[in-house]
């Protein structure tokens, strides 16, 4: 299954010093996700069918955990988030959503059936 991938978030403003950023996992998502999983997002927008398509679109939903760490009690939509994924070089996002925190696992259970822990 795929976990995403271990991430650096820094938001604009703040230190961009490896040392400073928070550390996290970033996981891939398409229009429509989290209505899927029935776990709509708690303030802003899903991404556009656009934005899922390019990625250079830059644009992103974080879950609330994040917000909460990188803005603590403001809202995090519209602000710019630098994301560095493995030894890339970073990019700034814009944030368009926030989703409820989730517990991403194995699709397969134990016994064979399909899960998703949402």
């Amino acid at each position: 299954a795929d976990y995403g991938q271990g991430a650096a978030f820094v938001a604009a403003g703040r230190s961009t010093a490896r040392d400073d950023e928070t550390l996290g996992v970033a996981v891939g998502a398409f229009d429509g996700l989290f209505a899927a999983l029935g776990a709509p997002l708690v303030a802003g927008r899903d991404f556009t069918r656009a934005e899922a398509i390019d990625t250079a679109a830059r644009v992103t939903i974080v879950n609330r955990a994040l917000a909460e760490r990188l803005w603590p009690g403001a809202s995090p939509l519209g602000r710019q988030l630098r994301v560095r994924v493995g030894g890339d070089s970073a990019a700034w996002h814009t944030v368009v959503g926030v989703a409820p925190d989730l517990t991403y696992g194995d699709l397969n259970g134990a016994d064979g059936t399909r899960r998703l822990h949402a």
